[in-house]
C-alpha cells in the first residue's frame, strides 16, 4: 500500500471510453420551453408561428444533443484523451464533423476536482475539472493557467478518484 492509498483495480464503468449524459441537456431544454410557453399568450391565429418555434427549437436543442454526444474522454492509466467535434460551421464546409483531440498526461495535471448540480447529480452525472500545469486546456482560469473539463460524464466521483489514484501523492505514478 502506498502513502496515498491503493490504486483502484477495477476502473468505473464505461472505461475507457466515456461520452457525456445527454439526457439532463433534453431536460434543461424542455424546462426552458416549458417556460416560455407558459408565458405565451396562445390564440388561434398565432398558433402556426407557435408550432413553427416549437419545431425549431426542437430541432436545435437536438443538433445540440448530437453535438454534445460526439465527444468522448478515454481515461486511461497514462493520460487522459480528450476528443471533442470541431467547430459545427468549419465541420459543415468540410463535409463531416472533424474531431479535436488533446491527450493530457498525467505528468501536466495539477488537481482534478468534481462539479455536480442538481440535476446532474439526479442523473448520476457530472463534470470534472482537470487542472493543467501548461496553458493547453480548453478553460482558462481567473488566477492564470488552463483546465480542461469532461463535462457530464456518467459517475464522476468515482472516474475522479480513479484518476486522483494515478496521481499519487508526489505526482503521477
Amino acid at each position: 500500500m502506498s502513502p496515498a492509498g491503493s490504486i483502484s483495480e477495477e476502473p468505473p464503468e464505461g472505461f475507457p471510453n466515456l461520452r457525456p449524459v445527454v439526457t439532463k441537456t433534453l431536460v434543461k431544454g424542455l424546462i426552458g420551453l416549458g417556460a416560455f410557453s407558459a408565458l405565451m399568450q396562445l390564440s388561434l391565429a398565432n398558433l402556426v408561428n407557435y408550432l413553427v418555434f416549437l419545431g425549431l427549437s426542437m430541432g436545435i436543442l437536438a443538433s445540440y444533443m448530437y453535438y454534445k454526444r460526439s465527444s468522448s474522454f478515454e481515461v486511461g492509466d497514462d493520460s487522459i484523451v480528450v476528443r471533442r467535434p470541431t467547430r459545427l460551421i468549419a465541420s459543415l464546409l468540410r463535409g463531416r464533423l472533424a474531431k479535436n483531440e488533446l491527450t493530457v498526461p498525467y505528468d501536466d495535471i495539477v488537481d482534478v476536482t468534481v462539479a455536480q448540480g442538481i440535476l446532474a447529480k439526479r442523473f448520476g452525472c457530472g463534470s470534472i475539472y482537470v487542472i493543467l500545469k501548461r496553458g493547453e486546456g480548453s478553460l482558462h482560469l481567473l488566477g492564470g493557467g488552463t483546465a480542461e473539463r469532461l463535462q457530464d460524464i456518467p459517475n464522476p466521483d468515482l472516474v475522479c478518484k480513479y484518476m486522483v489514484d494515478r496521481l499519487g501523492p508526489y505526482g503521477p505514478r
